[in-house]
Parts: C-alpha cells; sequence; structure tokens
C-alpha cells in the first residue's frame, strides 16, 4: 500500500530499442505544450499508481497494461513532474509489437510514435524530468 497520496504517474513503455511517446497539444495553457510525454497523467479518486497509469495509457492511446506482452520491470515514486510539492509514479515496461496493434490517440495529443530511446533521451522537446527518470531507470540497470 502506497503511504503518501500522489498527484499521478507516467510510464515508458520500452519495444527494444524505442519508446511510446506522445506528442502533446500545443495549446496555451496545456503544461509542457508540444513536449514528448509518455502515457500517463492525473490521479481519479483513490486510484492506486498502477491503476492510475493503465487507465490513462488505455484513454491516451488504447493500450491495455494488461496485455500478455507488458511485463512492468520498473517503479518509482518521485516529485510529480507538475508540483513537486507532490508525490507521482514512474513505470517502465518491456512491451511485445503486439501490444500497439490497436494503437491510436485518444482525446490528448497531438501524434504518437515510436521513437528511438537514445533521439528521445537527447530531444529538446522532450518533458526533461521524463529524460531524466528514464536515464535513472537505465542507470540501476548498468549498476
Amino acid at each position: 500500500m502506497h503511504k503518501v497520496a500522489f498527484a499521478g504517474a507516467k510510464i515508458a513503455l520500452l519495444l527494444n530499442d524505442f519508446v511510446v511517446t506522445i506528442r502533446r497539444d500545443n495549446t496555451k495553457g496545456v503544461w509542457a505544450a508540444g513536449k514528448w510525454d509518455f502515457p500517463g497523467g492525473g490521479r481519479e479518486e483513490n486510484e492506486t499508481p498502477l491503476a492510475c497509469v493503465s487507465r490513462e495509457a488505455f484513454e491516451e492511446l488504447h493500450i491495455d497494461l494488461r496485455h500478455p506482452d507488458v511485463t512492468i520491470v520498473w517503479e518509482r515514486e518521485y516529485p510529480a513532474l507538475h508540483d513537486p510539492t507532490r508525490r507521482g509514479y514512474f513505470f517502465v515496461a518491456r512491451i511485445g509489437p503486439s501490444v500497439l496493434k490497436d494503437a491510436r490517440l485518444g482525446d490528448e495529443g497531438s501524434e504518437w510514435q515510436l521513437m528511438r530511446i537514445d533521439t528521445f533521451l537527447q530531444s529538446t522537446d522532450a518533458i526533461s524530468g521524463l529524460q531524466e527518470r528514464l536515464r535513472d531507470y537505465f542507470l540501476e540497470q548498468t549498476a
């Protein structure tokens, strides 16, 4: 059970050397407008971090994290990206290509794509906090 109330959760979905990304809407007032993002978002009611990110991944890309080719391999609590006084969760999952068979944008974002992981990590158009969190995952894997 998670002790601290949290604001939301994000997930990096890794397919070999690629990561699933969503370009945020480029609308005035939208946090990180136009930046490359990962599926995820704000908590609703009493959701757990995994329930939150699962709902968001389905709403945003029609990706079901219960799919047999999804394996969540890492989870960490961080300060929330949009409000560091609150908590957020970051997950990493390894996926198979079948997970993306029916993927399509929901009602948020202007596009989605499989982006090379190294491209995402170096992009000036990506959310820097997500780049740092994904680097943390890879650093821990090589330690």
